[in-house]
């Protein structure tokens, strides 16, 4: 038989196997999805499956926690009542509001915004921003005011006002009738000397 010589011939000889470029390709896949997996391992924490956020339940969405809210009756002092001494007038105001706060209790949330002056200009608080209030409780029907003995001056009027918008503020909470008043976790006379605070004050206190 006659051998093929010529163009033919070199063609054949010089033509590759396609198997070494298919190795090549699988092992590249092989090295990507290896990869891949490891990438997963090091974003997933332990003991979760992916899409589930730590310490989440699978199927259920995580609750996260990004403050409270209370609703509450806050008692402001009325500035005619003060500039004009007229006794008919009303010397609190009562202002819905809805607080939102982090920390505390609902009544201390509550506290902190009454030393803050409300929105309507006609209407202003007594207790000052030097006046430090170190927590408020409850103790069955009694709210536990407790102030920092820091700052604790003022007139008549002053301390009456004070007292006046915590305890009708407080006493609009549900099951509480009245507040006791502290001076760094020990009961006083009075808390500024001219109004009598030893057992717990109501509404018709004053």
């Amino acid at each position: 038989m006659a051998k093929k010589t010529g163009r033919g011939a070199g063609r054949k000889g010089t033509q590759r196997s396609p198997l070494p470029l298919l190795f090549g390709v699988l092992v590249v896949v092989i090295v990507i999805w290896w990869l891949a997996l490891s990438r997963q391992s090091v974003l997933q924490p332990s003991g979760t499956t992916p899409g589930t956020a730590p310490g989440a339940t699978p199927g259920k969405t995580p609750t996260v926690q990004v403050g409270q809210e209370v609703k509450a009756e806050l008692y402001y002092v009325n500035k005619d009542y003060i500039q004009l001494g007229k006794e008919e007038l009303a010397g609190l105001v009562p202002v819905q509001r809805v607080l939102r706060y982090n920390k505390g209790t609902e009544e201390e949330a509550i506290a902190r915004a009454l030393r803050e002056n409300p929105e309507n200009p006609k209407l202003t608080t007594a207790l000052r921003k030097d006046l430090a209030i170190n927590s408020v409780r409850v103790k069955g029907k009694v709210a536990v005011v407790d102030f920092s003995d820091q700052n604790l001056y003022g007139g008549s009027l002053e301390e009456t006002l004070v007292l006046q918008q915590l305890v009708y503020t407080l006493t609009g909470r549900p099951g509480i009738e009245k507040v006791q008043f502290l001076v760094n976790g020990e009961k006083r006379e009075t808390l500024m000397g001219h109004v009598t605070i030893i057992e717990p004050l109501g509404r018709k206190d004053f």
